[in-house]
């Protein structure tokens, strides 16, 4: 499953320890047709306003975007842009005050080198908590690293960040499929809603060759296009695979029984 989130329910952490740059945003995101510019995830210090955020420019020239504000701003724009009601892999790198760089589906990389230098960030948000405009997010995570262009390749493809090397530095990470408490890592994220649960973004398996064992993924080889046949309940030795989302039975993308 994935959350949709809004003002109403996003999730948000005021106490994040990210001491500054370099750090990374990786996750899922599908938007609905909006003109506003819509916040999909981003971090900021209650204490003097800087922050360092992913959005959605709205349905006019719609990118992907990865800014830094303090005073003034700094936005690096997708090259390509995105598609309403289509999940894509979004990632925003800030490897230092006068680097940062946002892709869209594992390339179409925008940078920007405007110098913003921002200190200690103490709070953390994903999901849209700034309007009633509604985004569904899936497998989020902030790195205390500089992804690198191959790794956020990878991810677009779907590979968890959980099995990169740079997992060793993950700040938090959130899958996304029952709660932002299950499972997850870093401080505690806390919601003022109710969770709207949707579909779960495509993870690719693979078909061919080397078995490969991914951390919360199947291990292959082989191909999986949704679902995969299961019996009535959890314990019947079966599992789901991303796609559905109608029966309470079962957890889309993840093995429920092994």
């Amino acid at each position: 499953m994935s959350f949709s989130l809004n003002n109403s329910n996003a999730f948000y952490c005021i106490s994040f320890p990210l001491t500054g740059y370099p750090f990374s945003f990786a996750g899922w995101f599908r938007v609905p047709a909006t003109p506003a510019m819509t916040y999909l995830m981003g971090v900021a210090s209650l204490a003097t306003g800087a922050r360092c955020d992913l959005l959605y420019a709205g349905n006019g020239s719609k990118e992907a975007i990865a800014r830094t504000m303090f005073g003034s701003s700094g936005s690096a724009y997708s090259t390509s842009p995105m598609v309403e009601s289509q999940w894509h892999h979004l990632a925003a790198v800030f490897a230092s005050d006068s680097d940062r760089k946002v892709y869209l589906d594992g390339g179409n990389v925008g940078t920007n080198n405007v110098s913003l230098a921002i200190g200690p960030l103490d709070f953390c948000y994903f999901g849209n908590g700034y309007s009633t405009t509604t985004v569904d997010v899936g497998e989020i995570s902030l790195v205390g690293a500089a992804l690198s262009s191959e790794e956020v390749l990878a991810l677009s493809r779907g590979v968890s960040i959980l099995a990169l090397a740079d997992s060793s530095q993950l700040i938090t990470y959130h899958d996304c499929i029952r709660s932002a408490m299950r499972p997850r890592l870093g401080p505690d994220f806390f919601s003022s809603g109710s969770l709207v649960v949707k579909d779960h973004p495509r993870a690719t398996y693979a078909n061919g060759g080397t078995p490969v064992a991914m951390p919360n993924r199947i291990r292959g080889p082989f191909r999986i296009e949704e679902a995969l046949a299961r019996a009535s309940s959890d314990a019947a030795g079966q599992c789901a695979i991303a796609g559905s989302y109608a029966a309470n039975s079962f957890l889309p993308g993840e093995v429920v029984s092994q």
